[in-house]
This record gives structure tokens, sequence and C-alpha cells, in this order.
């Protein structure tokens, strides 16, 4: 689970000044160097340096560790204790509700009102302006009202926190292949703009841990859909070496 949040209470105000360009942390090949890991009691979550230093928002990208939730591994006879914050089939809903609880205490936002989403895979923003009395459906969430937690939940897709610096407003996005293509974190800039006046050179990005191009494969016409769309889409897909030989096989193969 990724969060972000304003607090209920500023200390300090922070300068725009230090700000001029949209920054955006990505994990590419040393995350360790990217994130920086917190460990409190027994949870261990990762935080963005571009986040942390802003003294009115809290946020923090949670880890497999620390949890209460039993998960039995594809190899083994045994379970281990992992910190699961979805509620799904296989796990007990007070063991979700505690491992909530000791994710939120790791924070330091054990009063804030946690607000989340049925995610869907879409292109769709919620402004929160107060608590919603039920569940919304989309994968974008904004809002500039203190003491509230805004969170999205990722196992492959991308985590994306947006913060203002200058207007402090904030935005949590699940960015799954769907929702990237459909560019949900430029549509979410643009409703921070609509909605708080958010100027681009004023937000800053972190990225969330996510699935590694290594291990994500998706059909050519996942492929063809985003090279239809983005110049540099190339770049983004491999061709199995498996793939590449058939293809020439055929090629020499259809010559004769």
């Amino acid at each position: 689970m990724s969060t972000i949040s304003k607090p209920r209470r500023t200390k300090k105000k922070t300068s725009g000044a230090r700000r001029k360009s949209a920054r955006v942390t990505t994990p590419g090949k040393s995350a360790a160097a990217v994130w920086r890991k917190r460990v409190i009691g027994h949870v261990t979550i990762l935080v963005a340096p571009t986040l942390v230093k802003l003294p009115w928002a809290v946020h923090g990208f949670s880890t497999r560790k620390g949890g209460t939730s039993k998960l039995k591994g594809v190899h083994s006879t045994t379970s281990a204790a992992v910190l699961n914050l979805g509620f799904t089939d296989w796990d007990k809903r007070d063991a979700v509700e505690t491992n909530r609880a000791a994710f939120l205490r790791a924070l330091g936002a054990s009063k804030m009102r946690l607000i989340t989403l049925r995610q869907v895979h879409s292109d769709l923003i919620h402004l929160i302006n107060r608590i919603p009395p039920d569940t919304l459906s989309g994968d974008a969430l904004i809002t500039r009202e203190r003491g509230l937690l805004l969170a999205v939940q990722t196992a492959d897709c991308v985590p994306v926190l947006l913060a203002d610096t200058k207007r402090h407003a904030i935005a949590a996005i699940h960015a799954g292949w769907r929702g990237t293509l459909a560019r949900i974190v430029a549509k979410t800039i643009g409703r921070m703009h609509m909605e708080f006046g958010s100027q681009p050179a004023d937000i800053c990005a972190a990225i969330g841990p996510s699935i590694g191009r290594c291990s994500y494969e998706v059909g050519p016409e996942v492929a063809a859909q985003f090279s239809a769309q983005f110049a540099n889409a190339v770049e983004w897909f491999e061709v199995p070496r498996e793939l590449k030989q058939d293809r020439k096989s055929t090629r020499l193969n259809s010559s004769h």
C-alpha cells in the first residue's frame, strides 16, 4: 500500500522556491539508493527522499514485513507472517485491520482517516473533500484537506504519489498498464490544476515499488496500443530471444 496525507497541524511552511521543476523518483537499477528504509517496531516502510523533505506531508510505501497475516509460499508447506493490507479471500478481515493499524502507526498517521478505492484499472480520479460514505471506484485520489490519508494498493502495478509544494495538494495514483495508456498521471495533474490551481512545475512525484520489466510479460496487442500513442514506446518492450529466433526462422523459410 502506498499512502500520502496532510497532517492535522502544520508547524512549518515549505518554500516553493526550492522546487522549480517537477521531480520524479524512479526505481531504476538501484532502488535501495532511491528509497529510504525505515523500521518502526516490526514494520518496514519505504519513503521517497523527494517527499520526505516536505514537513507538511506524510507518506510511505509498505513492504511485506511486520504483519500478522499468514501466507503459505508456493514451494513451502509453512506459512510466513506478512503485512497484507488488502481484504482478500485468503486472509481474515481482523488480520488485515490489525496490519493496517500497524502500518498507520509506523507512518505516524494513527489519527488520520484512511481513504482507499475499489481499483478498476481506469482513469477515474476522485476529489476528496470529506470522508466518502461508500468506497469509491477509480484509480486516483486528490485532496487539500488535512487529516486525510490517501492510499492505493498495488501488486504488479505502479503506485505514484504527487505533492504540490505550494498549494499543499496531494494525490495517490494506481497506474497499471491500462491506466498508464489512458494517461492517468497526466490527467491527475490536470485535475489538480483545475481544482487547486496546481502548476506542474510545483509538483513533486514519487514512483513506488512495482514489478520489473524482466518479470512482466504482455502480448503484442498491448505493445501495439502503446506504440500507437507513445513515440518512444518501442524502447519499453523487449522481444524474447526465442521469439526473435522464431521470426528469423520464419523469414528464412519464407524466402525459399
